[in-house]
C-alpha cells in the first residue's frame, strides 16, 4: 500500500500538474505593472512546489520580457520540491497521463534548464517551507517593503481554487493587509479555475492591487484550455498603468 504521505498529498492539494502554456502567465501582468515602471521586484509563488513556474521566462524566453527587473525569486511550499531529487521530480510528474508525451517532454526540458541555471547561479530559485494560508505572513516576516525602489509580485496557480469560500475569503483578507504595506508597489495575480466551475477547463488571469488605501481586483483574461479560446480585458492596461487613477 501506498505511504501516508501519497493520500496527504492528494488531500491537500498541494501538488499540481506543471502545464506550460499556464506557467507563463504572470508574466503578462508583471510586464504591464513593473517594466513600464522600470521597478525592480521580488517574485513569489504560493505553493510552488519545484518553483517551475517562477523560472517560466527562463525556460521559455518571451519577447519583451525583462528579466533583469527580477531581484529574487522565491518559491513558498509546504514541502518544497528539489529538481535534481529523483523522489521529488517524481511527484512533478505524477500529476501527468503516462501517454501525454508532449507535457512529459515539456516538464522535463524545464528542469533540465532550471537544474542548469540553478547550478551556475545557486540563489536563482530560493525555496521555503510555507503553506498557503501561512504565505502572507512569511512575506510581512521576510521581505522588506521599505525600499521604495523595489515592488513585489506574488502569485498563486491552481491553489486556490482548491479553497473553501471561506478560506479563501482569509486568504484574500491576508494578501490585502500584507498588499497594503507595499502601497502601490505591489502585485497579487491569480491563475485559477472559475470559482464555483465543477471541473472548469477555463483559466482566469486575475490582478489585485493597491489603489487609495484599497484592494482593487481585475479578471484581466480568461483561457479555455478545452477549446484553446482567449478572451482578454482591454482595461487591464489602464488597471496595471502607474498613471490609473484610485476609483471613487
Amino acid at each position: 500500500s501506498p505511504p501516508p504521505s501519497f493520500f496527504e498529498n492528494l488531500k491537500s492539494g498541494h501538488r499540481r500538474t506543471y502545464i506550460s502554456g499556464r506557467s507563463m502567465m504572470w508574466t503578462a501582468p508583471a510586464m504591464l505593472f513593473f517594466q513600464r515602471r522600470d521597478l525592480p521586484y521580488y517574485l513569489v509563488e504560493v505553493n510552488a512546489g519545484a518553483g517551475i513556474n517562477m523560472a517560466a521566462d527562463v525556460v521559455h524566453p518571451i519577447k519583451g520580457f525583462d528579466s533583469a527587473l527580477v531581484s529574487a525569486r522565491v518559491g513558498l511550499d509546504y514541502r518544497p520540491l528539489q529538481v535534481e531529487d529523483l523522489i521529488d521530480r517524481r511527484w512533478l510528474t505524477a500529476g501527468i497521463w503516462p501517454d501525454d508525451l508532449e507535457a512529459i517532454t515539456e516538464l522535463d526540458a524545464a528542469i533540465d534548464k532550471i537544474a542548469v541555471r540553478s547550478r551556475d547561479e545557486a540563489a536563482f530559485l530560493q525555496l521555503a517551507a510555507c503553506s498557503p494560508e501561512k504565505a502572507a505572513a512569511f512575506v510581512i516576516k521576510n521581505i522588506p517593503a521599505d525600499d521604495p525602489e523595489v515592488g513585489l509580485l506574488i502569485f498563486n496557480m491552481g491553489t486556490t481554487v482548491r479553497m473553501s469560500d471561506a478560506d479563501y475569503a482569509a486568504y484574500t483578507a491576508s494578501m490585502a493587509s500584507m498588499l497594503k504595506g507595499w502601497g502601490e508597489r505591489a502585485l497579487w495575480v491569480e491563475v485559477e479555475s472559475v470559482r464555483g466551475e465543477t471541473y472548469s477547463t477555463t483559466a482566469q488571469l486575475r490582478v489585485h492591487r493597491i489603489l487609495g488605501g484599497q484592494m482593487r481586483s481585475l479578471v484581466m483574461a480568461s483561457v479555455d484550455f478545452g477549446n484553446t479560446t482567449q478572451q482578454y480585458n482591454e482595461a487591464s492596461p489602464a488597471f496595471l498603468g502607474p498613471e490609473v487613477a484610485a476609483p471613487k
